[in-house]
């Protein structure tokens, strides 16, 4: 309590938690929600900002309760923030930008078609791998999007192996899956058959960095 004016006992007011600015003159705005654990959920441009996530709540948008934060960056243009917005969506991946993610994920899907797959008609076997996954990426404190960077493969994968959502899954994502968590080739078959997947040793990890950086090299156009 503080004595004010006159003998007014008074609350002592709460300190801010963050501040900022927000330009009136900005012309184009990127902003990136995040769910608790960092992950990505939606990628948005606008020219205001206030003005537009007050849309989202009224319109109820699916990714707004699942949001812990928001970042935003500024552009001297509508246009600039909007090719932002277009490249970082085909990278990235949110998970709730279906409109910039549905060509992208249809085009992978048909190529995956032409793929060997990883399979199990069994929902308890593929909850097995989510959770062997999710345990694993937790224990490094990597974020779903970490992952599929990581591993160069789509978020979508990635959080559908997490939530167990499908019955197969191309082979050449699962084995990047399991390069990135540091599993040895086939350790999502082995959970699948009910054991534990094979971790790598850093001595074998070392190995594999050294093979695959010298496949790369030698994939390369030699210079003329």
């Amino acid at each position: 309590m503080i004595t004010g004016y006159a003998g007014c006992v008074t609350r002592q007011l709460p300190l801010p938690i963050a501040h900022g600015e927000i330009p009136i003159a900005a012309l184009g705005f990127v902003y990136y929600a995040y769910d608790a654990d960092g992950d990505l959920l939606y990628i948005g441009a606008t020219g205001n900002l206030a003005r537009r996530i007050d849309d989202h709540r009224r319109t109820r948008a699916a990714w707004l309760p699942k949001t812990h934060r928001i970042r935003w960056e500024q552009y001297a243009t509508r246009a600039d923030a909007d090719a932002v917005e277009e490249r970082h969506i085909a990278d990235l991946m949110p998970a709730y930008n279906i409109a910039g993610n549905a060509g992208r994920w249809e085009a992978e899907t048909r190529t995956a078609d032409a793929l060997a797959f990883v399979a199990s008609s069994k929902r308890a076997a593929w909850e097995s791998v989510a959770a062997a996954v999710r345990q694993a990426r937790v224990a490094g404190r990597r974020s779903q999007t970490s992952l599929a960077r990581d591993a160069k493969v789509s978020l979508v994968d990635v959080r559908a192996i997490e939530r167990a959502e499908r019955e197969r899954y191309p082979r050449t994502v699962v084995q990047a899956v399991e390069r990135s968590l540091g599993w040895d080739q086939g350790s999502v078959e082995q959970v699948l058959a009910g054991a534990l997947p094979s971790v790598l040793s850093e001595a074998q990890r070392a190995t594999l960095a050294i093979a695959e950086a010298r496949h790369l090299q030698e994939a390369m156009p030699h210079a003329l």
